[in-house]
């Protein structure tokens, strides 16, 4: 019989119960639209082999993630280099997570599978919004002809809930139409003012973005956002997603 004692192999602190948790972290490894250079896919468990040499408590917060629900389920298997298979995997599982009534940190892989989890949290949440922190646009229709792209990932995203139900976050590389469309959709930001929530119909231009609204957010780590903001910028999210990519997302409702 082996005594160990072992190394963790999920996420520091994690649940081994998923019935009772509230959130789950959800693996999702996928880089083949990668432009750059593949690697991604191995995010998700070289996050959790270095989370194990992080402390729980942070005394920024005054919070600890031990006193947090959270199960990890692991990582997804996907068809290699099918986008679209891919897209309805992450779609169906986020599905099933919503419905068990939990909530999805989903940690990629390129920023494109963020897509999956916005497509399956639009069919349940009216109003949904997206914030972005990124360093780049992603806002292209298509690349050489692909419309199913990391660069392009916020476009199609746009296709489901609109560009008023976006805000962009560090962006600081693009196309020259890409940044066209954010002056001209303004969903470029760049102070918390322009995300506080307010009692008032959710516009832009009324600084009211996460009023009344489910909120999506997504991180690509190379970004170099800078705002100022009191915490927690979103009382409850409904997902989040890192995208190396990772995704969050609470509900403010």
């Amino acid at each position: 019989m082996l005594i160990g004692p072992f190394l963790e192999k999920n996420f520091i602190a994690a649940s081994s119960d998923y019935l009772t948790s509230d959130v789950v972290l959800l693996g999702l490894p996928y880089d083949c639209t990668c432009t750059n250079r593949a690697g991604a896919r191995f995010a998700p468990l070289q996050i959790r082999v270095e989370s194990v040499g992080i402390e729980t408590y942070s005394p920024y917060f005054d919070f600890d993630i031990a006193d947090l629900s959270f199960f990890d389920a692991g990582d997804l298997e996907f068809p290699f280099g099918n986008a679209a298979k891919m897209l309805d995997i992450v779609e169906e599982n986020t599905k099933c997570i919503y419905d068990d009534g939990k909530k999805i940190l989903g940690i990629g892989g390129e920023h494109l599978v963020t897509l999956g989890e916005i497509r399956a949290l639009a069919k349940k949440y009216k109003n949904l919004a997206v914030i972005q922190f990124d360093a780049h646009t992603d806002l292209r229709s298509a690349y050489l002809g692909e419309k199913l792209t990391h660069s392009g990932v916020m476009f199609q995203i746009a296709e489901i809930i609109g560009y008023e139900n976006i805000a962009q976050i560090g962006i600081r590389s693009g196309e020259k139409a890409e940044f066209q469309i954010m002056r001209e959709k303004n969903t470029q930001k760049f102070s918390f003012d322009e995300l506080s929530v307010k009692p008032a119909p959710r516009h832009f231009a009324s600084s009211s973005f996460l009023s009344s609204t489910s909120t999506a957010i997504t991180f690509a780590p190379r970004n170099e956002a800078r705002i100022t903001a009191p915490k927690p910028i979103i009382p409850q999210p409904i997902t989040i997603t890192v995208s190396i990519s990772v995704t969050l997302a609470r509900s403010t409702a």
